[in-house]
């Protein structure tokens, strides 16, 4: 391995989606999460153990094989726990003209202000952050979030346009959830709905899905 070559633990990926991000986009759900938040709903990947262990060099490869699509969504789990290895797949997505998305946990104003290996890398390769922890007494249906005190960040100019729309927009029904059946017969839960739709679908699923507005 190279020495800029990094280990990603990854909880599952999502090869294209459109609920999670403007545009097409594969999401990279890490593993381990500290935060521990309040009505998660990804709480398999609080766990710093679990998911696969992937190269940061292995996983931007996988990424790149991709067709069609506008960009990468990192999620979790927590993407700052795992900083410098997502920095180093940022970096070559992006290289090659694709956007990056990020959930994170923590705010904007805490990562700024972080000293923590990676953590300034990352931010530095980010075009849209959705930052802030899900508070259930805040939820709401809103664009790429669950609730009110997350915000859509967009750190470069390429998504601001986007940005500015959809908050102009809310409350709206610009809600986004998918039910994505893969080739292997998986049925995959991801996005953003009104909770009761989302305990519903979930009931019929028999499991938790994966969804970013557990951050």
């Amino acid at each position: 391995m190279r020495a800029s070559d990094r280990l990603l633990r990854v909880h599952r990926i999502l090869e294209r989606s459109t609920a999670n991000g403007p545009g097409t986009r594969a999401v990279v759900w890490v593993q381990g999460c500290t935060l521990n938040c309040s009505g998660c709903i990804n709480p398999e990947t609080h766990a710093e153990v679990g998911g696969e262990v992937w190269s940061s060099l292995g996983l931007s490869a996988h990424l790149l094989e991709l067709r069609d699509l506008d960009g990468v969504t990192f999620s979790g789990g927590e993407p700052f726990q795992q900083a410098a290895g997502l920095a180093a797949v940022a970096r070559a997505v992006r290289s090659a003209g694709l956007s990056v998305v990020c959930y994170s946990g923590h705010t904007y104003e805490e990562l700024r202000a972080s000293s923590a290996y990676g953590v300034a890398a990352l931010l530095g390769e980010i075009d849209l952050l959705i930052d802030g922890r899900f508070v259930p007494a805040k939820a709401a249906s809103l664009t790429w979030r669950g609730s009110t005190n997350q915000r859509l960040l967009a750190l470069t100019d390429r998504y601001a346009t986007e940005v500015v729309a959809a908050l102009e927009s809310e409350p709206s029904s610009s809600t986004f959830a998918e039910l994505r059946l893969g080739c292997d017969g998986a049925l995959t839960l991801t996005g953003f709905a009104p909770a009761r739709l989302w305990r519903a679908l979930q009931g019929v699923l028999g499991s938790g899905g994966d969804d970013d507005h557990s951050l």
